[in-house]
């Protein structure tokens, strides 16, 4: 038994089985999302996409993550660009318009 374990795991389909393990896939996966919103929140993003990247439906990942973060993944993603913002108007004393377009990308 262990054996086919090992075998399963070493699979290409391994992690999605190891996966199983760890409770809820929605939240882990919303979590990967964040990370990644968190890495490129001044790339143009479409919701789309970023169900796609992490493996879901548009209206499965969007229900988990607002379950998660109480915001859809667009208004987390201006909350992110605005704290940016801020953060660079006051540690860099940049004004608001040169701090905006740093944090949206065109």
């Amino acid at each position: 038994m262990d054996e086919i374990l090992i075998r399963i795991l070493r699979s290409p389909f391994g992690k999605q089985v190891a996966e199983m393990g760890f409770g809820d896939f929605g939240v882990q996966r919303v979590a990967k999302a964040i990370v990644w919103l968190r890495s490129n929140f001044s790339q143009q993003m479409k919701v789309t996409d970023l169900a796609d990247l992490m493996h879901m439906s548009v209206s499965s990942f969007n229900e988990h993550f607002k379950s998660v973060t109480s915001m859809s993944p667009l208004q987390y993603q201006k909350a992110l660009r605005l704290h940016e913002a801020r953060r660079l108007m006051f540690s860099d004393s940049r004004n608001a318009s040169t701090a905006s377009r740093q944090v949206v990308l065109s």
